[in-house]
């Protein structure tokens, strides 16, 4: 809720556009990040879903003639529309030091199931980024190689797995 509201306060209040609008999350911040970037994503293609719909239907009604009949010549997308779908839904998602899941960190360190499964499934990163909503927020991974809470392989597994047409990784 704290994140949602922060993302509501820097569009509503101070007028970002949500591409200049960059979500940051280390280690147990990744969670609220990456869910707050995969509900905006969310919300941003089926915005604009509903508007390639709704300009199909006005495109359709203006190639109808005078009898009403369907004459065929549908115009080509504006260069607005064109534009609005070239824009990010958000500036990007740079998460350092990302885990897969709470029950995957607790099962790093204490290697047993039963105590991972005593925690619920609650940030579950890995399938988020893995969302083909995801794919068009920039992602930036940075993963210690020597991170003693959060293996880094957990961060390369994200890196590796996202959906995300632009991902850079450093490690």
């Amino acid at each position: 809720r704290i994140a949602q509201a922060a993302w509501t306060f820097c569009i509503e209040e101070m007028g970002f556009s949500s591409e200049q609008v960059l979500l940051w999350g280390r280690s147990i911040g990744t969670g609220p990040a990456t869910a707050l970037a995969r509900s905006v994503a969310e919300r941003w293609s089926k915005a604009k879903t509903r508007a390639k719909q709704e300009a199909e239907e006005a495109r359709m009604n203006q190639a109808e003639d005078e009898t009403g009949c369907y004459t065929g010549n549908a115009s080509q997308s504006s260069t607005a529309e064109q534009d609005q779908a070239a824009l990010p839904c958000l500036g990007g998602l740079v998460l350092l030091a990302p885990f897969i899941s709470i029950s995957a960190v607790i099962e790093h360190h204490l290697p047993s199931r039963l105590v991972a499964s005593v925690v619920g499934p609650m940030w579950e990163i890995l399938d988020l980024v893995k969302d083909a909503e995801m794919e068009e927020v920039p992602l930036c991974v940075i993963h210690p190689k020597s991170d003693e809470v959060v293996p880094s392989s957990h961060g390369q597994a994200i890196f590796e797995r996202a959906a995300c047409r632009l991902k850079y990784g450093v490690w």
